[in-house]
């Protein structure tokens, strides 16, 4: 099954988007940004799978379990599989860039499927 964000939060540095696994092997969509961010474990155990700019060939695998972090690299696909019931994952994208110049909310720059981020 699919699954969708089931909260959005900003911090004074953050934008922060939690979504729920509910059952083991509940998926969410392959998908990229254009800008690079943290996916961190918030319960449970999750699968996630990168693939370096839709290279399929290169696939990267990781296992993580609470609070163990992924960095996802701009334009790079993403995917991840709950691997026990009741999952949580947050993605967490700076608010600003090097210059302090605010960026985009991170859901402008979202691709899902088969494409790469804008």
């Amino acid at each position: 099954m699919a699954v969708q964000c089931v909260r959005r939060e900003d911090t004074d540095r953050h934008h922060i988007y939690t979504t729920q696994y509910q059952r083991v092997d509940d998926v969410c969509e392959l998908h990229a940004h254009a800008r690079w961010h943290l996916m961190q474990c918030r319960k449970g155990r999750v699968q996630v799978v990168l693939w370096p700019h839709g290279r399929t060939d290169q696939m990267v695998l990781k296992e993580v379990g609470f609070l163990d972090q992924v960095e996802v690299p701009a334009g790079w696909w993403h995917q991840v599989t709950a691997l026990e019931d009741d999952c949580f994952t947050s993605c967490i994208f700076d608010l600003f860039d090097e210059e302090g110049l605010k960026l985009d909310d991170p859901k402008a720059s979202f691709d899902p499927g088969t494409r790469v981020a804008r």
